[in-house]
This record gives structure tokens, C-alpha cells and sequence, in this order.
């Protein structure tokens, strides 16, 4: 009987370890001062990889610690670094939750940049419209970084900002988004005489990428 009676203790304990052996259980609690163990393993299981089936397995799990609210913000950091690595559609709205985030929006929208989905794409656009000044830099970086065609129209509008700083990221997203319509809003925009020069070299910018693309 009495080694009957260990027999769930021994099944606790191990169920215990495993929990402790998983990257993605300990990056739950993770903060940077720990070891980069946890860190590292993650790291290696998107390097050897077989394939999009293997990815897709880890990005759930990296979705997960996102969604967890009790996950730190050096486990979510992290997460969202990986999946900047690993990452397709199916991650986005969980990294969509971040954008308006002060302390993690940088490293969502990081993410977001890039994903080769469509939908990433249309995330950075939705948060352009909701996220205060200093996170629009960002945003119309990315944006500008993807080639965002689609987000022309929601950038040129912010060409009347009354922010310079706004408006020289925007001239400089048109440029390097470098379509007819970009080059159009970027023609056609009014801005401050001491943003002349910035708008002049977004149409070099850009006229330079439309004439290498034929």
C-alpha cells in the first residue's frame, strides 16, 4: 500500500518538472537579470525548425504568452521578438492588442513589420489612426518599411498634422512607399516652407524607386 500511496505524488513532481523544463512556462515569469536559458532554447527550436509545421506549433505557443496576463513584459518583449521571426497571420491580432501599448508597441509593431501577411499590414494601418503622436513615428516607419501601398490615402492625411515631426515621417513614408498615388499626395501637399526640403527629397525618394521599378 505504501508505495501505492506515492504513486500520485511521483506523477505531481514530474508533471512539475516538465513545467520547469518548458521555455515557454518559465518566459511566463521571465525577467532580464535570469538566465537566458529559457531564452536561448526558443531561439534554437525556430533555428532547427523542420518546416512551416514546426513554425506554426511555436508561434501558438509565443501566442499564448502574449495572451497570458499575468506573462511580464520581458516575457512578452521576447515573444514578440520571436515571432518577428517565426510569425504569419495568425499571430496578428494578438500582437494587434500591443500597438496602442506605450511599453509594448515598439516590439509589436516590430513584429508586425515583418509579417509577410496582409493582415499585419492592415493592423499597423487600424492603430496609425488610434495611437498618439510619438507611436505614429513608428508606425509610419514600418509602414513605409512594407511598402504599405494601401495605407497612402491614411498617410497623406497626415501631411496637415500640425506636428512637424509627424509630417516629415509621413512625407518620408510616401517616399519610400514610391507609388503614383504617393507621388501624387506628396506633389499636391501642403506643407510648412521649413518642410520644403524634406518633401523635395520624399519625390527624389520616390521617383528614384519608381524609375529602378520601371
Amino acid at each position: 500500500m505504501k508505495p501505492r500511496s506515492l504513486f500520485p505524488l511521483l506523477v505531481l513532481l514530474a508533471i512539475a518538472q516538465t513545467s520547469l523544463a518548458d521555455p515557454y512556462h518559465q518566459l511566463l515569469t521571465y525577467d532580464w537579470a535570469q538566465s537566458r536559458r529559457p531564452l536561448a532554447a526558443i531561439e534554437r527550436q525556430i533555428r532547427e525548425a523542420k518546416g512551416p509545421e514546426d513554425l506554426r506549433a511555436i508561434e501558438q505557443k509565443l501566442i499564448t504568452v502574449l495572451s497570458n496576463p499575468k506573462a511580464t513584459y520581458a516575457g512578452k518583449q521576447f515573444a514578440c521578438r520571436m515571432l518577428r521571426r517565426c510569425g504569419s497571420e495568425v499571430c496578428v491580432p494578438a500582437l494587434a492588442r500591443f500597438l496602442t501599448d506605450p511599453k509594448l508597441s515598439h516590439m509589436a509593431r516590430f513584429a508586425l513589420q515583418g509579417n509577410p501577411s496582409p493582415q499585419a499590414g492592415q493592423a499597423l494601418r487600424a492603430a496609425l489612426a488610434k495611437v498618439p503622436d510619438k507611436l505614429k513615428l513608428g508606425m509610419l516607419s514600418s509602414l513605409a518599411a512594407r511598402r504599405e501601398a494601401a495605407a497612402v490615402p491614411d498617410i497623406a492625411a497626415l501631411l496637415a498634422s500640425e506636428n512637424p515631426e509627424v509630417v516629415a515621417a509621413a512625407l518620408n513614408a510616401l517616399g519610400r512607399i514610391a507609388t503614383a498615388q504617393a507621388a501624387e499626395a506628396l506633389k499636391g501637399a501642403a506643407v510648412p516652407q521649413a518642410l520644403e526640403a524634406r518633401r523635395a527629397d520624399a519625390l527624389m525618394l520616390c521617383a528614384d524607386k519608381m524609375r529602378a521599378e520601371g
